[in-house]
This record gives C-alpha cells, sequence and structure tokens, in this order.
C-alpha cells in the first residue's frame, strides 16, 4: 500500500489572490492539481516550477520538496512554517 506524510501549513503562506486563484480555479489553475474546500486547498507538489507559478506557490513547492513532500494542504488552521514567508490579507 501506497502512503504519503501531507504537511499542514497555514494560508498566510499564500496571497489572498492566490487563494482566489486557488479557490475559483481548482485543478484548472495552469500549474498544478488543486483540490479546493472551504478552509483550504490541497496541492500537489510539481517535480519542477512551471512558468507564472506565484512566487508564494514557488516558496511552498521548493520548501515542500526539501522536505520530499509531494502533496500539501495549506489550511486556515494549519501550522506557520518559520521557512516559508507571511502574507497579510485584507
Amino acid at each position: 500500500m501506497h502512503t504519503i506524510t501531507m504537511p499542514v501549513i497555514s494560508t498566510c503562506h499564500i496571497t489572498a489572490a492566490t487563494d482566489r486563484i486557488l479557490q475559483d480555479q481548482g485543478d484548472q489553475n495552469p500549474w498544478t492539481y488543486v483540490a479546493p474546500y472551504s478552509e483550504g486547498a490541497f496541492m500537489y507538489i510539481q517535480s519542477e516550477d512551471l512558468e507564472g507559478l506565484p512566487a508564494d506557490l514557488i516558496d511552498i513547492s521548493a520548501w515542500a520538496r526539501k522536505h520530499g513532500y509531494q502533496w500539501v494542504r495549506i489550511d486556515a488552521d494549519g501550522d506557520v512554517v518559520d521557512q516559508l514567508p507571511s502574507y497579510e490579507w485584507t
């Protein structure tokens, strides 16, 4: 049986604009697989960054690849990761 470990990180690590894209477009975004839900989204980590990927998702993807994660859950109640930038939502 294949299993994965998935970190749950705070939505403060993405901008409000990126959140809107993930929520509105889900898998229709041009970069990766995304499964949005009311408080965040599950995001597949590609092996390399695709053109046009927002800077916040580049940072999350690099961090996730460094730690060997294939998926990341971005959640309103997720953990704040010191190694990632945080953004204020207005």
